[in-house]
């Protein structure tokens, strides 16, 4: 019995339902008064109201819209129908509002139902019943185009050409923002705020309509590549003369501030950085500008720290950044050290955000150091961090990085981890030895270098401390970096590893006898020193334990020295070294000589016919 009644009462409310509901929309469509509305929706429940839907899922908010009724938005929203967390089934109320033009509504919506300028994807069908007849704005061939696509409020405002809608949306976006403390904005309607706001939330819709309006764009573009909206950039960049663009930054080059200052969290962030690049490309900004000093493009983004994201997520985007640069013919060969000495420049220490490099290789191999100094990373980090330097490397190699060039570079400190003022001098070889101190070196990328043409035998100029000579040989920079820490930071010694042996054995292999009886003796000069310093001062366990002989490791470097020193050379090491040097020391010259194989692996001081293949970067 109890059945019966109350799908009898359902049926009655179902009937109620359809009667009312027609009511509501024409009162709706009609602009009654709130007073004879309210007395409709008295005769209807409250779930009733919200879950009725027409066949587009259209709610009567929706309608309300549509007929730009401002009253009867404002008595179904305090009769408390349609507040959050209540989400409309089809277009969001701010998507129609923006559409249909309607800025008298934007406030009241925002105000009872809070503003969110997310993109979505919207059911086209409803612009094409329902708005179309109401404004003929936007031609179906375009609504075509928009199907498989995501729009904020403002990108819909700005597509249908509503340019009073797209102002107060920015101007709600902006104060949302402030109150949020997220962000600082601007808190003036000035003609350059509202385009830098439609670069802040990437609107390249609003950007374009907001140009027919407004004409400064400096502060815009600022904005566009701070944000990595390389879209805007183009838009604006499509705009500016040269010497607009040149103001813009303080004179910096767009590709400088692309690396160095933009907001770069995410991978998306990352994938937006490269785009931003090829509008830079696309424009023509010159991807050799080297004022003010330490702005180089090339150098900006291999010296680009990383922020919120893992090196495996981003090293791709990274690499394809300076594959853009060289492609556009960038020069891995500037000096920019020796620049600033011969200039003179003023602005040498301007901080402009970055140390200057004397190479394209050199500054890579700096930055990797750096990087890898960060004791928090995973092994699957560390080893990220090594495919990425190996890769750019190769690509640098590829687009005539010149691996013969001695230049300047600066001191480490696992204390400080980061570069300092004290310059040293010599090969990306001799460079790469002094980074041990804060991070393990990649065999790998020492082997491509070794490979690629660099000269195990140049002598450079490494100070360490309490020594007044300057070391000469790369190999010999390896083990005395590590040891020479000891004694300024005796708690932050990094053992010399079997890693270490390995890779001293190996550059022992592409040097030439007299350049190793020269370091064999360089290196015993510094042993004795810092014994007689250990001695004279009573240091200590901590130098004793790297220059005396129950440091196994010092045992195996003098073993080796002896060993490639005072034994007699075989005929066919010998051959190999002469081979070597007249290849200018690179594998692919070797691999092209018309000799066996094995000649060839001999040639390369190895024992292992993998070597006649590509190398491979050790994971």
């Amino acid at each position: 019995m109890s059945l019966k009644i109350e799908t009898l009462n359902i049926n009655k409310e179902k009937e109620n339902n359809d009667f009312i509901i027609p009511l509501i929309l024409k009162a709706i469509e009609q602009h009654l008064d709130a007073n004879e509305l309210k007395a409709l929706l008295r005769g209807c429940l409250k779930i009733t109201l919200v879950t009725w839907k027409d066949e587009y899922s259209l709610d009567l908010l929706h309608y309300c819209i549509l007929h730009n009724n401002i009253v009867a938005l404002l008595v179904l929203l305090n009769q408390g129908c349609f507040k959050p967390p209540y989400r409309p089934a089809a277009w969001p109320y701010l998507h129609l509002v923006a559409c249909l033009g309607y800025a008298s509504l934007i406030s009241t919506i925002i105000q009872e139902i809070n503003f969110q300028n997310e993109a979505c994807m919207l059911d086209w069908d409803v612009h094409k019943v329902y708005i179309l007849p109401k404004t003929n704005a936007v031609t179906s061939v375009l609504i075509e185009n928009f199907k498989d696509q995501k729009f904020t409020p403002v990108d819909i405002a700005a597509i249908f050409q509503h340019l009073n809608c797209v102002e107060l949306l920015l101007d709600f976006w902006q104060i949302q923002r402030s109150n949020s403390n997220i962000h600082v904005v601007h808190n003036t309607r000035n003609s350059s705020s509202y385009l830098a706001l439609a670069c802040k939330v990437n609107s390249p819709s609003a950007l374009q309509l907001l140009l027919t309006k407004y004409s400064e764009k400096k502060e815009a573009l600022e904005c566009a590549i701070r944000m990595l909206s390389f879209d805007c950039v183009d838009i604006i960049l499509r705009q500016m003369d040269g010497q607009a663009v040149k103001k813009a930054f303080q004179g910096m080059n767009l590709f400088h501030v692309t690396f160095t200052y933009s907001c770069c969290l995410t991978d998306q962030q990352y994938e937006a950085m490269v785009e931003t690049t090829k509008v830079l490309i696309k424009h023509n900004q010159n991807v050799n500008s080297m004022q003010p000093s330490r702005t180089f493009p090339l150098y900006s983004i291999l010296s680009h720290s990383l922020a919120g994201i893992r090196m495996e997520e981003c090293f791709h985007f990274l690499i394809d950044n300076v594959s853009i640069l060289l492609k556009a013919m960038a020069d891995p060969n500037i000096d920019e050290i020796r620049m600033e000495e011969e200039t003179k420049d003023s602005e040498e220490s301007t901080a402009f955000g970055r140390q200057p490099y004397s190479s394209a290789v050199n500054c890579l191999l700096s930055n990797i150091a750096v990087l890898k100094r960060n004791e928090s990373f995973t092994q699957i980090a560390v080893k990220s961090i090594d495919q990425y330097s190996y890769y750019c490397i190769k690509l640098l190699l590829k687009h005539g990085a010149d691996l013969l060039h001695t230049g300047k570079f600066s001191s480490f400190s696992r204390n400080e981890g980061s570069l300092t003022d004290v310059y040293h001098h010599g090969t990306s070889l001799h460079l790469m030895m002094s980074t041990r101190p804060i991070g393990q070196l990649s065999f790998s990328v020492l082997r491509l270098l070794l490979h690629s043409g660099i000269n195990a035998d140049a002598c450079g100029a490494w100070s360490m401390s309490f020594y007044v000579e300057a070391i000469k040989y790369a190999l010999n920079i390896l083990p005395l970096s590590l040891w020479s820490q000891s004694i300024t930071h005796p708690h932050s010694v990094t053992p010399f590893s079997d890693e270490d042996l390995k890779c001293f054995i190996y550059i022992s292999k592409f040097m030439s006898q007299s350049s190793l009886v020269g370091a064999y003796k360089e290196f015993l000069d510094a042993v004795e020193f810092f014994r007689a310093l250990a001695k004279e001062n009573n240091i200590l366990e901590i130098t004793e334990r790297f220059y005396f002989e129950n440091n196994q490791m010092l045992v195996q470097i003098i073993k080796q020295y002896d060993k490639v020193t005072k034994e007699p050379w075989t005929l066919q090491y010998c051959c190999s070294n002469i081979i070597w040097q007249h290849c200018k020391r690179k594998k692919k010259s070797v691999l092209a000589l018309p000799i066996p194989a094995p000649l060839k692996v001999a040639g390369m001081f190895s024992h292992k016919k993998q070597d006649l293949v590509d190398e491979k970067v050790v994971h």
